[in-house]
């Protein structure tokens, strides 16, 4: 299964609380690539409506995705998806200053949108740093 068909399979349909299915989607994840493993976080940070995990359930998912995946972007991105899972905002300048970090690791457009959605950003200030890094990694 390619990244991309990974994305999709999982995108506002993974297995919150079926444990067999959720560690096997979690092994897939960490064996394709980071950007999948960090669609697992993505997932637990912005599930889709009618169907949110509990806080102790995605801690539980996280927990066994993070014995399983290292990344250097781990440590930097704790604070955003423990606000994520708290159900938390983060103020604009912290998610734009997270965004900046995530640029350096390209692809990883799974962290960036974690970084990306973390707040409340009414004046629209992110929009134009989430298309700078969006557009550097595609020319690069």
């Amino acid at each position: 299964m390619s990244e991309s068909a990974f994305i999709r399979s999982i995108d506002c349909n993974f297995p919150y609380g079926r444990p067999v299915q959720w560690r096997r989607v979690v092994a897939r994840a960490c064996s394709l690539s980071a950007n999948s493993a960090f669609m697992v976080i993505h997932e637990l940070c912005r599930p889709p409506r009618g169907a949110k995990p509990s806080e102790e359930c995605a801690r539980k998912i996280l927990g066994h995705l993070l014995k399983r995946f290292k990344h250097p972007l781990l440590h930097s991105l704790q604070p955003v998806i423990e606000s994520h899972i708290q159900g938390k905002h983060l103020p604009v300048a912290k998610a734009a200053h997270l965004m900046r970090q995530v640029a350096r690791y390209p692809g990883q457009y799974n962290a960036l949108s974690i970084c990306y959605f973390s707040c409340n950003d009414k004046l629209g200030l992110l929009e134009p740093i989430y298309d700078r890094i969006v557009s550097d990694w595609a020319s690069a």
